[in-house]
């Protein structure tokens, strides 16, 4: 009962008080005290036949057998109709009693009982029988007498007719009460059905921080039922070493220092999950002044992922627009050095027309080998576009694969100058190494695994001082292809070698050395597209082996 409600209830003109059925009384309103003497904090909870005469009390036990058969109002004229003052020995007397059965909040079936005090009404009707006795006594005139009766029963009719406006003003008063409390039912029904139902997570707090109310959503969120976590501390859901800085929040809101906290908490679930959660946290004080809390949780998992791939996809082409300007720088440089080549020696052999033969063939050489590193670059070019747009996959057929590392092998041997020794030891095969052994013939993409060929062999023997070998080893297995690449070269530092793959990458120590990055890039998608793998071993100064793994299927 609200505190409105409370003193509407005290306030009534009418006597008002409830008994269950084992005549305990369940409620007493401040009329009654009035009329009895009786407060209503003396008689609540307690037996109502204690505090009347034992003849009176078997009079109530009497009169109320028959309210517990129904439950229409009705009015109880075997109910007594003179209740005793305890305190002040006067008399009260009560007409047209009415009571009804009612249903408590807690389920419990009482007796709501109203009685009217209509002493002073009786007090006159008393006065007027004395009157009549009286006046029959002194005149013993019939005509009198009949007179008199005829007033006094006018007037004992006007008091009843009083008397019956009054009961009807008393069961439209009732009638309005049963109304204001089924709107209060149905508004608490109304709210109730809100706070269960609602899209997002709604949990109630006392001000120790414990849970006393939550919705379904709430629960849902943290993978809990209701039951487990009523009761629980707001604390039971973080981590233990978040625990802290979430009760310093609490207490910033709990002691005044702000009413409204929101934010996004991340939380990992007891079955290992991850989520993130935005909550709004609001401090209020009920009508009893007691300090409340309410939590709106939402679960923004989904949001936040979305965000962190927002992030990833703009990071990726921030690096993608980096990879284009080291592209264009790299690619620049690489063709220029071509490109004076070329120029250089055809001014050389226009100015001088009779140079000799062996110059005239260097300088043609020089201009070969130039045209061939430009043609090389497009190729690298054309793939890393290609690769970078789409994804690279390998179409096996059969090819010969010493006829490929024999090509690759003469071309470099070329532009090399014989400034390093390159052999080749076949592991696997049956009969001697040549273009016509069918040994040599395996189903893989050639023109993937030429640029895998060519682009090792060519590392090794760029960054191999003159006169170190460089060795390559073919295995073939029942499962794959293994092609192995040795050098004595410089190495790469250990802690770059995980970048070697990276495009435009060159390690910290290549110097002066030309090239574009894009080499072991190539190799790394190339060797991808087969399913294969490729491996890196290297020490500074000691030299480099790469090994690949091809799929033979």
């Amino acid at each position: 009962m609200t505190q409105i409600e409370h003193q509407a209830f005290n306030a009534l003109a009418v006597g008002v008080f409830a008994l269950d059925k084992y005549y305990t009384v369940r409620a007493w309103n401040s009329r009654l005290s009035e009329w009895t003497g009786l407060e209503a904090s003396a008689l609540v909870g307690t037996d109502i036949r204690l505090w009347f005469a034992h003849w009176r009390a078997n009079d109530f036990r009497d009169a109320l057998s028959a309210i517990w058969q129904t439950k229409e109002l009705v009015n109880l004229e075997s109910l007594p109709s003179v209740i005793p003052s305890y305190f002040q020995g006067s008399t009260q007397r009560t007409k047209l009693t009415s009571a009804r059965l009612y249903t408590a909040a807690d389920g419990e079936t009482v007796a709501l009982f109203t009685l009217q005090d209509i002493t002073p009404q009786a007090q006159e009707i008393e006065h007027f029988k004395t009157s009549m006795v009286e006046i029959e006594e002194a005149w013993r005139n019939d005509e009198e007498i009949r007179i008199l009766n005829e007033e006094l029963e006018k007037r004992v009719e006007e008091r009843t007719e009083e008397l019956a406006r009054l009961n009807n003003a008393l069961t439209k008063e009732i009638t309005v009460r049963k109304q204001v409390e089924e709107a209060f039912r149905h508004s608490e029904h109304l709210l109730s059905l809100i706070f269960e139902n609602a899209a997002v997570g709604l949990a109630l707090l006392h001000q120790n921080g414990r849970y006393i109310r939550l919705n379904q959503m709430f629960c849902h969120i943290f993978g809990f039922s209701v039951e487990e976590l009523l009761g629980k501390h707001f604390a039971y859901l973080y981590a233990e070493e978040e625990r802290t800085a979430a009760i310093e929040r609490w207490e910033q809101i709990i002691h005044g220092e702000t009413t409204t906290l929101s934010g996004d908490r991340h939380f990992k679930l007891r079955n290992g999950n991850e989520i993130d959660i935005y909550f709004t946290t609001v401090r209020f004080t009920t009508a009893d002044g007691e300090v409340r809390v309410i939590t709106t949780g939402t679960d923004i998992t989904e949001i936040k992922r979305a965000e962190e791939e927002m992030r990833l996809a703009l990071e990726r082409e921030q690096e993608l627009n980096k990879l284009k300007a080291n592209f264009v720088t790299a690619v620049s440089h690489e063709f220029r050095t071509p490109l004076t080549v070329i120029f250089s020696s055809s001014e050389i052999l226009q100015a001088q027309p009779n140079m000799v033969q062996e110059k005239r063939e260097k300088m043609h050489f020089q201009i070969e080998r130039s045209v061939k590193r430009m043609t090389e670059l497009l190729d690298e070019v054309v793939f890393i576009e290609r690769s970078m747009r789409e994804r690279t996959i390998a179409f096996p057929r059969p090819n010969n694969i010493y006829k490929i590392v024999a090509d690759v092998i003469a071309e470099l041997e070329v532009f090399d100058r014989q400034q390093h020794s390159i052999s080749v030891q076949y592991i696997g095969f049956e009969g001697e190494p040549g273009n016509n052994n069918p040994a040599f013939i395996l189903p893989f993409d050639a023109g993937l695994v030429r640029p895998v060929v060519s682009h090792l062999l060519s590392n090794a023997l760029k960054f191999s001082p003159p006169e170190t070998p460089v060795k390559m080893i073919l295995e073939r297995t029942q499962k794959d292809l293994r092609i192995t690449v040795k050098d004595k070269g410089i190495g790469i530092p250990e802690h770059e070698q995980s970048y070697i793959y990276d495009l435009f990458f060159r390690a910290s120590n290549v110097g002066i050395t030309q090239g574009t990055g894009m080499g072991l890039t190539i190799v790394k998608r190339c060797v991808d597209a087969h399913g294969g793998v490729v491996m890196c071993d290297s020490h500074l100064t000691t030299g480099t082996v790469f090994r690949v793994q091809i799929p033979l299927q």
